[in-house]
């Protein structure tokens, strides 16, 4: 069109230029994503990626620097970046759980502070005792989730882990979001327990995170995530939906998450937002976990879920989840249309 007639065509975007602000002030120098998501009409409320900078005053030595403070600059960790994602990955097994395991709510779990598998031992970080289901998503025991994930096997968890988007691509508007990676391929028992918290070879994006976490509050299924405004030139006035879980299973997903808040995180640390969510602290091989929290919000008039991610921010509850409330807080404040 610019070409043709002098000029180009106006475009709005889903961006909210405020909750990026708030994202972006919480993230404080840290490196990381920030992503809040409408799970009934797919529009992406809030994108943040960190370091950044303003490309109408770049840096004089943003090519040049050896600190590591420019790292991966030039990256949208939202949308081409994966991390490994420690214990929000339990949500995946938790589900398969639920898909292949008929008696799993019913059934209780002993965790000594790990758990011995036939080629190795998965390590905890408590020791939990007693546990049934709930409770062991709740307290995000290791031992649990890797003695789970074993019986599922190979196949099954990683028939879950395709299902809710893991090894497939999301497109926004045109633009190719990076794929979340697991495989099994050759895993002997060790191998699937480590999997099954977060760990071994699985890397996750933080926008395929987003929107399984909407569409476990939907129902199942959720719209594809979106940047243009639907009365753009551009845009389509739907979003594809992506179809994620069965009804069934993801209500009650749904309120295992919503639990993890009232019984072990505490309203308390998300006044008035009504969440259902996740932490993840995620080891890796350089330095400090990585931080996680996936979230989303029950409130009829705030259907929004949010992923922050904090590059070796620690405990996902410390330097992940303040954020999420913050950017969630400032979303209610401002009133979802």
């Amino acid at each position: 069109d610019l070409k043709r007639n002098g000029a180009g065509n106006d475009i709005t975007l889903t961006i909210d230029a405020d909750l990026c602000v708030t994202a972006y002030n919480a993230l404080n120098g840290r490196k990381g994503a920030v992503g809040v998501y409408n799970y009934k009409t797919g529009e992406i409320l809030c994108m943040v990626s960190t370091p950044t900078y303003d490309p109408y005053n770049k840096p004089t030595d943003i090519d040049s620097d050896t600190t590591g403070k420019y790292e991966a600059i030039y990256l949208n960790r939202f949308l081409s970046g994966v991390f490994t994602p420690g214990s929000t990955f339990k949500i995946v097994t938790a589900i398969s759980a639920l898909e292949n395991i008929p008696d799993i709510n019913s059934r209780t779990f002993t965790c000594t502070g790990q758990y011995k598998t036939s080629t190795g031992i998965v390590k905890c970080n408590s020791v939990h005792g007693k546990l049934n289901f709930q409770q062991a998503l709740s307290k995000s025991c290791n031992s649990t989730f890797a003695c789970i994930a074993d019986e599922l096997g190979n196949d099954a968890l990683t028939k879950t882990a395709e299902q809710v988007g893991f090894n497939k691509r999301i497109t926004i508007d045109g633009i190719s979001v990076v794929k979340s990676y697991f495989t099994l391929d050759g895993a002997v028992s060790v191998d699937r327990g480590w999997a099954g918290i977060g760990q071994y070879q699985t890397l996750a994006n933080p926008c395929q995170m987003l929107t399984m976490m909407g569409a476990i509050a939907n129902g199942g299924s959720a719209p594809a995530p979106k940047l243009l405004k639907s009365d753009s030139t551009f845009s389509s006035l739907t979003s594809p939906t992506l179809k994620y879980l069965d009804e069934n299973i993801a209500n009650t997903i749904k309120d295992m998450l919503r639990k993890n808040v009232t019984t072990h995180y505490g309203e308390g640390k998300f006044p008035g937002l009504q969440l259902g969510g996740k932490t993840g602290t995620a080891q890796v091989s350089d330095g400090e976990p990585h931080s996680w929290f996936v979230a989303f919000s029950e409130r009829e008039d705030l259907p929004l879920a949010v992923v922050v991610v904090v590059e070796h921010g620690g405990e996902g509850i410390s330097a992940a989840a303040p954020i999420a409330n913050k950017v969630m807080q400032a979303a209610a404040k401002k009133g979802v249309n």
